[in-house]
């Protein structure tokens, strides 16, 4: 298995006071990825099916029909680098981070996920 998909990826919600619906797309390296990421990164004797975090983005569109700008820790998990892609066509780039962030992204485990959106 080379990616593994949330049950919760593709999960379309709205706030409870309406000003905000959203999509979500939520997935993992598969099986072999996950093995690697805990020799690597996990705590030894750990379940490696507990060791990776899940990568996630959702859009986010506002009441007034507007999408909410891509925001690391917002609306984009807080991953080391991302393109974002419209209609088939990369539109944007978010450059690796800091040296810092990508250990704080490494020290994430599967209780990484999705929550909700934020206001």
């Amino acid at each position: 298995m080379l990616l593994e998909t949330n049950l919760r990826s593709r999960e379309f919600g709205l706030t409870s006071d309406e000003s905000l619906v959203y999509q979500l797309a939520e997935g993992r390296v598969g099986t072999n990825g996950q093995k690697v990421n805990q020799f690597l990164n996990g705590v030894v004797g750990a379940d490696y099916t507990t060791a990776t975090p899940w990568i996630w983005s959702t859009v986010q569109f506002e009441a007034n029909g507007q999408t909410r700008a891509w925001v690391q820790g917002g609306n984009l998990q807080m991953f080391p680098a991302y393109q974002v892609f419209f209609n088939g066509s990369a539109s944007s780039s978010y450059p690796e981070v800091s040296l810092a962030s990508l250990m704080n992204f490494i020290g994430l485990n599967a209780t990484s996920q999705y929550t909700g959106p934020s206001k």
